[in-house]
């Protein structure tokens, strides 16, 4: 979205393995993005935060490769959320996982060498950029997957709202994102 003309962000703390996040992005996620970011009104901000055990190493993995094609794409963040639409997709949930030829290949489709994806996913040098999501999770609030912070966009780029913990209807964050418009 545009942080210039946003009012309301939208802190997604999620895992790509967690059922309930691939829902939400099959179901919910679209008509958010359609509505409220395309318009200019709020943000999507996606941070990793595994708080299922067993989706490791298989989310963790995932994490690192979205990261990477972020990076491989020169910052941009549509190439981003595109590879992670592409991960939702494709995985089986619940630490079934993606094989790393899979996740190279989805990253082809969005235009990243897969040679230079799998080295950077094997470096791991996203590691601490995800502890640092898994941090400000957990001082936020959120307890599981996916968690949100659905509030005013500060000029610092912090977020003052309220949390909706777990994958709820479309009608329950519009309701939310409304409300921290009318402020």
């Amino acid at each position: 979205g545009n942080r210039d003309s946003a009012k309301v962000a939208i802190v997604e703390y999620s895992d790509y393995e967690c059922p309930f996040c691939k829902r939400h992005h099959e179901e919910v996620y679209p008509d958010i993005i359609k509505n409220y970011v395309e318009s200019g009104q709020a943000i999507y901000v996606y941070r990793d935060f595994v708080a299922v055990p067993s989706h490791n190493p298989a989310a963790t993995q995932m994490a690192y490769a979205a990261s990477c094609v972020r990076e491989l794409s020169g910052g941009n963040n549509a190439k981003y959320f595109e590879y992670g639409d592409l991960l939702y997709t494709n995985t089986q949930s619940n630490g079934a996982g993606l094989s790393g030829t899979d996740l190279y290949t989805l990253g082809s489709q969005v235009g990243v060498n897969a040679d230079q994806l799998k080295t950077c996913v094997e470096s791991a040098k996203y590691a601490d950029e995800m502890a640092a999501d898994e941090e400000a999770a957990i001082a936020a609030g959120i307890q599981g997957t996916p968690g949100f912070v659905v509030g005013i966009l500060n000029s610092d780029g912090s977020v003052d709202g309220k949390i909706v913990a777990g994958a709820y209807r479309y009608e329950t964050f519009a309701a939310l994102i409304e409300e921290m418009l009318a402020k």
